[in-house]
């Protein structure tokens, strides 16, 4: 809003130039009577006075006017979260879609919702690991203006494309981050759509695309129907201890079949038996036409399970020990 001053910067000079310079002025009052030589200072008080409230009235629109322009401030969610592990967080619109969930253990994991080019990211860690986290964090993403949301004071970092919100509750620490959009406004107003949930009713809100724990054997199973696997694979032993969407889950089902394989191939090349060694490799070379690996192709941001790198390694016989750790494999399971 401008000043009065920058409004109208002639005013007052103008006005006085007028009062001094009109006839009755210079010769006295109506009449010829000449009066007090101190009168004229009411007059030009009086006129100052009224431009005065003028401005004011003027200014005081101003302020309605750009006041009717601020943003709308939305009520950001402030119930307790848990303090250990698994925070139970879900989007309250059900427009927002659940796209991935991995649990590494009782006191990790992360899950992501979309919605029309927005993508929610929730990640929880043990809180021991919050200073780590933070300074990574902040050597890419800028530092802004704290909030506090579940009743926790948060930092809040971004950069062009992300906001974030990082708390600590109990012995959990949880970040909060919004891709695909450029301001406070429209970051806080995502936030709002966070609700803590029961654990039970968050299991039942996962939907039908999640993996639990009580299904996961069937489910490996579904998922390996067209996979060739050695004749002394256990798919009973392919089971997740918490609920993980099915291209985390398939993922780790198709590293466990390339550690199988792996181990095959390691004690045939140690052997440098031939039949053996090509009965890997023809099990491996089908990798792109397994049904599980094609449904984990088409999420882009998938990551290989490795087993094609394997299959080149295998097809010509040379050394793949280093593949042991590319694949996570346990070497006393292999």
């Amino acid at each position: 809003m401008r000043s009065p001053a920058a409004l109208f910067p002639e005013a007052g000079p103008q006005l006085l130039e007028e009062i001094m310079s009109s006839p009755d002025v210079r010769s006295g009052t109506p009449g010829g009577r000449r009066a007090s030589g101190w009168w004229w200072v009411g007059v030009i008080t009086a006129a100052v006075v009224a431009v005065a409230v003028a401005l004011l009235v003027f200014v005081h629109r101003d302020d309605e006017n750009s006041g009717s322009a601020d943003p709308v401030a939305v009520e950001l969610p402030q119930e307790a979260v848990a303090t250990d592990g698994n925070p139970h967080l879900f989007m309250k619109d059900d427009q927002w879609r659940l796209t991935s969930l991995s649990q590494d253990d009782e006191r990790s994991g992360s899950q992501v919702f979309t919605l029309a080019g927005r993508t929610v990211t929730i990640t929880w860690y043990p809180s021991r690991v919050a200073d780590l986290v933070l300074s990574g964090r902040r050597a890419d993403l800028r530092e802004q203006d704290p909030l506090t949301i579940f009743g926790r004071r948060a930092t809040v970092l971004e950069d062009a494309l992300n906001q974030e919100v990082l708390f600590t509750s109990g012995s959990a620490f949880i970040t909060v981050r919004v891709h695909g959009v450029r301001d406070r406004g429209a970051f806080t107003a995502v936030l709002s759509e966070l609700q803590v949930l029961e654990p039970a009713r968050w299991e039942d809100s996962l939907g039908p695309d999640v993996v639990r724990p009580e299904r996961s054997p069937e489910v490996a199973g579904q998922m390996l129907s067209d996979v060739p696997v050695p004749d002394d694979f256990d798919t009973s032993t392919l089971t997740t201890r918490f609920s993980e969407d099915r291209i985390t889950f398939g993922g780790r089902v198709l590293g466990s079949v390339g550690c199988a394989w792996l181990g095959q191939y390691t004690r045939a090349y140690a052997d440098q038996d031939e039949k053996r060694m090509a009965r890997v490799y023809k099990a491996l070379s089908g990798y792109r036409q397994w049904s599980l690996q094609r449904e984990i192709s088409a999420r882009a941001e998938a990551p290989d399970s490795g087993i094609l790198l394997l299959s080149g390694q295998v097809g010509t016989r040379q050394d793949a020990s280093e593949y042991v750790d590319l694949l996570g494999c346990d070497p006393d399971e292999m």
